[in-house]
């Protein structure tokens, strides 16, 4: 026979076999026993935590002709028909592919036919936030009326995204993530039929790992069995998980606080050297600082971290050396790393310029705050500056008599030659959200001479990522149309290569603006 893997070979048959969702198993149970079926339940939580394995235990339950306290005998002609799929009233029906006004509407006839062998007709819809917005109120009018013989069941892991209209129609359950001891204590029972050894440390680092979903545990655990040893250690686990081990984020983090550059280079590219992506290794970088700041924040550390003692004594030792700001600092940095880098065509040197910013960083000049709470500071300064109004009386106006430009030189364009206030094109993006282009704009300069406008980064780094992609100049193309109502040929340069092309009504402009004052050209 072919090989099964194990998630579906220890799919629980029971609610008795069901990890940590009591509060589910026992409200459905009761339900089963007292003949209290309603026509819809909805299913909701993370991956991995029991969703549409309790959906089948409920429609066996249901359909069961010797139910034992509510849970499916698993014996009877219904329940064996229904676990090898030889009576078809169990329908499972996957929303992410069968998304469709058409697709509902052949459930909506299908559910006037009785059941051909079972009590109740069973429809369970996987991921059913995937449907269209059509397939939703296709569905609408069946859900709030069914037949007496149908029941469905809704799974999702986004409740968010389904109408109050059909939230309303069903029985809600929250499924939670299950606990690391949870997870170990199957992982054990499943691998005790094995004949390998799962050490201790091992099977709580694939609990970690899983984050609350027993399926990814019970795959990670199938993948270690694979390798074929004998015992399956720490260093099975991450090789077959692909991820670098607590020993290496200590010394990458004990080169940081030494303002070791060249150390942190050399780690981070045997890290990414070893198969590790980018995005993985900064996640763990994140979670091992998560884990030194809890150890410096609570006395007794053990309770939320999962380690060893060797590697928590270790990450004492280390943080007695490291004060809190600096952590929490370092936690901010990386966090705002983390979202931009999925959107990064170079994550490698992106991560490698985030780790030299860190290991440079001098607390004593910065803020305690990270990128996008200074990106939001200096939209709420541009927001106060806007409601800023300055009468005449307070400021009178300069008045400066000026020659008549030539004819040749009229155009609405040099009409409003230094009249950009670049911070406006910063709150624009800001407000759309275009986090591949405001970051990198954040201190820049504007000179604009007829048509063209030069933006002066404040370093070559920032230049590159906004001419990483077209998009991105285009972009800032349209927020400076959005904010002047012209349309410039846009250069961008790095501030050091500024040339004086001002003329003096620019300049003159340019300096009453930040001394607050008017100042009117009379031809």
């Amino acid at each position: 026979m072919a090989y099964k893997a194990l998630y579906r070979e220890w799919r629980p048959l029971s609610f008795n076999d069901v990890v940590e969702q009591e509060h589910v198993t026992r409200t459905l149970k009761k339900s089963v026993m007292a003949n209290r079926i309603a026509h819809a339940y909805l299913f909701t939580g993370t991956r991995g935590t029991g969703k549409t394995s309790m959906a089948l235990i409920f429609a066996r339950a249901i359909n069961c002709l010797d139910p034992k306290n509510g849970n499916p005998c698993n014996k009877c002609s219904n329940c064996t028909g229904i676990l090898n799929h030889t009576i078809l009233d169990v329908i499972e029906i996957d929303a992410a592919s069968n998304n469709s006004v058409e697709n509902i509407r052949t459930i909506r006839e299908e559910v006037m036919y009785t059941p051909s062998v079972v009590k109740f007709k069973v429809y369970i819809i996987d991921e059913v936030h995937m449907l269209s917005p059509g397939a939703f109120n296709a569905l609408l009018k069946t859900l709030e009326e069914p037949p007496s013989h149908i029941v469905f069941i809704l799974a999702t892991t986004e409740p968010h995204k389904l109408p109050a209209t059909i939230l309303s129609r069903c029985q809600r359950y929250d499924f939670h993530r299950i606990t690391v001891e949870g997870i170990n204590q199957r992982l054990n029972k499943i691998i005790g039929t094995s004949g390998v050894i799962l050490e201790e440390k091992a099977s709580k680092m694939i609990a970690r790992i899983a984050d609350g979903a027993l399926r990814n545990a019970i795959s990670l655990l199938d993948q270690c069995l694979a390798l074929d040893e004998k015992t399956i250690t720490v260093k099975d686990v991450l090789e077959c998980a692909g991820i670098p081990n607590d020993l290496a984020m200590e010394k990458l983090a004990l080169a940081i606080f030494e303002k070791n550059i060249s150390k942190v280079l050399e780690i981070t590219g045997k890290i990414l050297m070893e198969g590790k992506s980018p995005s993985q290794l900064l996640q763990s970088i994140l979670y091992y600082y998560r884990n030194l700041l809890i150890c410096k924040s609570v006395t007794q550390p053990e309770e939320y971290i999962e380690c060893t003692l060797d590697d928590l004594q270790r990450m004492k030792r280390l943080v007695s050396q490291i004060e809190t700001n600096h952590l929490t600092y370092i936690i901010k940095e990386l966090s705002v790393a983390d979202a931009l880098l999925k959107r990064i065509s170079q994550p490698k040197t992106y991560l490698e310029v985030v780790l030299i910013n860190i290991t440079t960083m001098n607390l004593s000049q910065l803020e305690d705050t990270s990128l996008l709470e200074r990106i939001t500071s200096l939209e709420r300064k541009v927001n106060n500056l806007k409601q800023i109004q300055v009468t005449p009386k307070e400021l009178p106006p300069v008045v400066i008599k000026k020659e008549k430009p030539k004819e040749k030189q009229k155009s609405n364009i040099q009409k409003n030659i230094g009249s950009l206030d670049f911070s406006q094109v910063i709150n624009v993006l800001v407000d759309d959200n275009k986090v591949d282009v405001y970051p990198y704009l954040l201190g820049s300069k504007v000179i604009i001479n007829g048509e063209e406008l030069q933006v002066l980064v404040t370093s070559e780094f920032n230049k590159n990522m906004i001419l990483d992609s077209k998009d991105n100049l285009k972009t800032l193309i349209k927020a400076i149309k959005l904010v002047t109502g012209n349309q410039y040929i846009v250069h961008l340069k790095v501030e050091t290569d500024e040339t004086d092309t001002n003329t003096f009504e620019d300049n003159t402009l340019r300096a009453a603006k930040e001394l607050g004052v008017t100042v009117n050209f009379e031809d």
